[in-house]
């Protein structure tokens, strides 16, 4: 990137588009860059401006394997923003700061860094902005790409991108080597970002026709593409587009170039037209309104006049779906209808939810209010719902023939076998976990974790026949129930947990650990906790 000449990293990171198989289409995403260090919150930016996905930045380190101050402040605003059904990617490295796999001198380490780092957010969305003398870093780039892989297999779902310098002709040959090198090791690339800005007034008046800065910006974009084919020929131009990302800075350039409102709405309608996956700029906090075209502040302003969040709601326009995948087929067998003893109604985005409503989602499971919400989607804001399984009442006719003999118990209706990873699952399939839960794929999937990836798999409770004992000696007096054989702590977090602790949270449900952690958040780290019935 370009130098800054501000005080704090202006760099731009990755934002990033997530690719969920199994939707019918997945829209474009613009996703402005939010500093670290700026007051305001992601929480308060989504409610006031829109801001519905958004990249934190930047996550780096002051020479230590621990991630700066700033970007750790932050992190308690950003589970309540993934909490409310914010989008949000984590950007590592920028401009200035010493990146993590550098500062990091072993594997572990970093490993450990990244896992506790998505623990405590609360997204698998990891982007890595690497510029400058940092593409020439070997044992960096060996480091990161062999800690991705592990991370990748823990978190089938993890979404990793990364961010590069563009020019006229793309990405540089040291940009295009780290691609290939992490390619090669089997990293799942999500998205390739390329930064669109500084480009040179002299630059721009000579080699680009027309001489802006979004005709500049589409040209970059273009040779990347190209560039891009090359690493992976076997996708299409729509395939491509979709999982790459441009990203301007707004207003005035370092170079002394501006980005317009017009150009905002030039590369809002490539994009549309284009079905790139990505749009994003730095940064949201310097979409504020000014009155004229001063640059007094630019790391506070764009340097053009503009209403508030003016260039958010112009890359709004882009709107459009990218890459639709076909809807999964659901096979519904006939069974008789029980009784039920609980209601529901469709959710709907954007509704008032008081605590305990239930709500079906359109993948069929039914969700539970933990606390009154306006609309939370139950599939992410999981401290907000739970997972619901209706009660039902069985209905008894007594005959007054003859009693007849008892009849054998049938065995149940369900089966499953033992969950493997990189096994293809398709879509109804029912494994058993080693936690001793059974799982059934809520669409085809190559052996995700059904314990991690919840947008593929949920909980299956087996059906059982019912069976018919008829005693022909009088019936006993009930017997009282027993009261439940397990007890259980209120959950305290940095608390060290050995596998099979079961905690109470604050939303009064219970919590089993999977495996030993050190207090990690039952409603977020669904890896290391699982609901639990007493």
């Amino acid at each position: 990137m370009p130098k800054r000449n501000f005080a704090k990293i202006f760099s731009v990171a990755t934002a990033a588009v997530l690719l969920s198989l199994g939707q019918s289409a997945r829209a474009l995403e613009i996703a402005p860059y939010f500093h670290a260090w700026s007051g305001g919150t992601l929480t308060e930016a989504k409610r006031v401006a829109g801001l519905d996905s958004a990249t934190l930045a930047f996550a780096i380190t002051k020479g230590t394997c621990s991630l700066d101050q700033d970007l750790l402040n932050k992190l308690p605003d950003a589970r309540t923003y993934v909490g409310a059904g914010g989008q949000l990617i984590i950007s590592f490295g920028g401009q200035n700061g010493v990146y993590a796999e550098i500062a990091c001198k072993d594997d572990n380490q970093l490993f450990n860094l990244l896992d506790r780092l998505i623990v405590d957010s609360g997204t698998r969305r990891i982007d890595w902005d690497v510029e400058g003398h940092q593409l020439l870093d070997v044992d960096g780039t060996a480091r990161r790409t062999r800690v991705l892989v592990r991370l990748q297999a823990k978190y089938p779902d993890l979404y990793t991108s990364f961010t590069l310098p563009g020019w006229l002709r793309g990405v540089d040959a040291n940009s295009m080597n780290l691609l290939k090198t992490t390619i090669a090791a089997g990293v799942r690339i999500s998205m390739v970002n390329v930064m669109t800005m500084s480009f040179g007034l002299e630059n721009l008046r000579t080699m680009v026709v027309p001489s802006t800065v979004a005709q500049a910006s589409i040209m970059t974009f273009r040779a990347a593409v190209s560039q891009m084919a090359t690493l992976y020929p076997n996708k299409t131009q729509a395939q491509l587009h979709a999982m790459m990302g441009m990203t301007p800075m707004i207003g005035k350039n370092d170079d002394g170039s501006t980005f317009s409102l017009v150009d905002a709405k030039t590369i809002a309608d490539f994009a549309k037209a284009n079905g790139i996956g990505l749009l994003s700029y730095w940064s949201f906090q310097r979409d504020q309104a000014q009155a004229s075209n001063a640059s007094t502040d630019l790391g506070s302003f764009s340097g053009v006049a503009q209403s508030n969040y003016q260039f958010l709601n112009i890359f709004k326009t882009a709107g459009g779906s990218v890459v639709p995948t076909p809807t999964p087929t659901v096979t519904v067998t006939s069974s008789p209808t029980p009784v039920s003893t609980c209601g529901s109604s469709a959710w709907v985005q954007g509704k008032q939810y008081a605590v305990g409503s239930i709500v079906s989602y359109s993948n069929g499971t039914q969700y539970k209010a933990n606390f009154a919400n306006p609309g939370y989607d139950p599939t992410i804001s999981t401290y907000f719902w739970s997972q619901y399984i209706c009660a039902v009442s069985s209905t008894a006719s007594i005959a007054t023939a003859p009693a007849p003999a008892p009849i054998p118990a049938p065995a149940p209706t369900c089966s499953s076998s033992a969950w493997v990873q990189g096994k293809q699952y398709a879509a109804g399939s029912i494994v058993s976990y080693s936690n001793g839960t059974q799982y059934k794929a809520n669409f085809a999937n190559p052996g995700y974790d059904p314990t991690i990836s919840t947008y593929f798999w949920s909980q299956y409770i087996c059906a059982v026949s019912s069976t018919a004992s008829i005693a022909t000696a009088p019936a006993p007096a009930p017997i009282p129930a027993p009261a439940p054989t397990c007890n259980s702590s209120t959950w305290t977090q940095g608390k060290q947990y050995s596998a099979g602790s079961v905690v109470t949270y604050s939303n009064g449900l219970k919590y089993k650990a999977n495996f030993a952690n050190p207090g990690y958040n039952p409603t977020i780290s669904t890896y290391f906790w699982s609901r639990y019935a007493c």
